[in-house]
């Protein structure tokens, strides 16, 4: 499993400029990041040989872990797939604690 949206605000790029690089349109990479629309195989591709970008957008499943690990127990297995959901939950965290400062702050109106 692949999050876009966290891969692309760990590479420090708006959604337009994921539009530009995948040569789509800003509302398509909006689309992947709300689900609307499937990550094609070549933006994974392209990610994958572009040795610049951080892949912290993937975050391993267990079968997906079984396939990369064969070899480890289903315990290793298990706190493999515990730590990625961490890293996952730990990052919407950090990015909410920064939509709540900035709101205390008064550079962002705060949602409805």
């Amino acid at each position: 499993m692949f999050d876009f949206k966290i891969f692309r605000k760990e590479n420090n790029m708006t959604q337009k400029s994921a539009a530009e690089y995948f040569g789509c349109t800003q509302a398509f990479i909006s689309g992947i990041e709300t689900g609307k629309e499937k990550i094609p195989d070549a933006f994974i591709s392209k990610i994958k040989a572009d040795e610049g970008f951080k892949e912290k957008g993937f975050i391993f499943e267990k079968e997906e872990m079984e396939r990369v690990c064969p070899k480890c127990s289903e315990k290793d297995i298990e706190i493999r797939v515990l730590k990625e959901q961490i890293k996952e939950l730990r990052a919407e965290m950090y990015e909410r604690l920064i939509y709540e400062h900035e709101i205390h702050l008064g550079k962002k109106d705060k949602a409805v």
